[in-house]
């Protein structure tokens, strides 16, 4: 997969965006996944930055698959906040990573973005810092990552405002957004927009 991507995946709870993310990050050496809801295990995890850090500093140079799945209540949001800060100004300093983000919406919204998030999205290719991202719902995530997406992989849609902005990247497609099978997506890449089968589930 070529370097400094940003790839956004959205979808309704079970629809297949988590799966899917999980067969990327298969394909990649190097990552670094902020995981709190605990759903990723391709990669050594970590519940603490130092050990985190610790590691990093060890195989700076080297391919690695970190999962950081931090410790705190589902409802604590200033904290997962604080964590995610922290954890994109880890990867800020490497290079020719991928940054993988699950639920991305717990952390920026359509009119809030941490700075150190927004570098990352326009800077980060100087670096070759590329960022994957899932969400519920585009409305509920930072316009600089909608706006600066090379990929948009769309499960399931049922809101009216989401298949409205989807179809300026789909086209008459996004009109099937909400008759979409659980597995199923649309895909939008290079200026082309395809219909896909259901991903394989591993």
């Amino acid at each position: 997969m070529p370097s400094n991507k940003i790839i956004v995946i959205l979808g309704r709870k079970g629809s297949g965006k988590t799966e899917y993310c999980r067969a990327m990050m298969k394909g990649l050496t190097r990552f670094i996944a902020y995981d709190p809801v605990r759903q990723f295990s391709d990669g050594v995890v970590f519940q603490r930055v130092d050990s985190l850090l610790d590691f990093l500093i060890n195989n700076y140079h080297n391919n690695f698959k970190a999962i950081y799945q931090p410790q705190f209540n589902d409802d604590d949001i200033d904290t997962a906040q604080e964590e995610f800060v922290r954890l994109a100004r880890i990867v800020q300093n490497l290079s020719h990573v991928y940054f993988i983000v699950d639920e991305i919406d717990i952390y920026t919204s359509a009119h809030q973005c941490p700075a150190i998030f927004k570098n990352l999205i326009l800077r980060g290719r100087h670096k070759e810092i590329s960022i994957i991202t899932t969400t519920r719902r585009h409305t509920e995530t930072s316009r600089h990552l909608t706006a600066q997406a090379d990929i948009i992989v769309s499960f399931h849609q049922q809101e009216p405002n989401d298949i409205k902005y989807l179809s300026q990247f789909y086209g008459e497609k996004a009109a099937s957004l909400p008759s979409l099978e659980p597995y199923h997506y649309i895909k939008y890449e290079n200026g082309i927009t395809t219909l896909e089968k259901p991903i394989k589930i591993s």
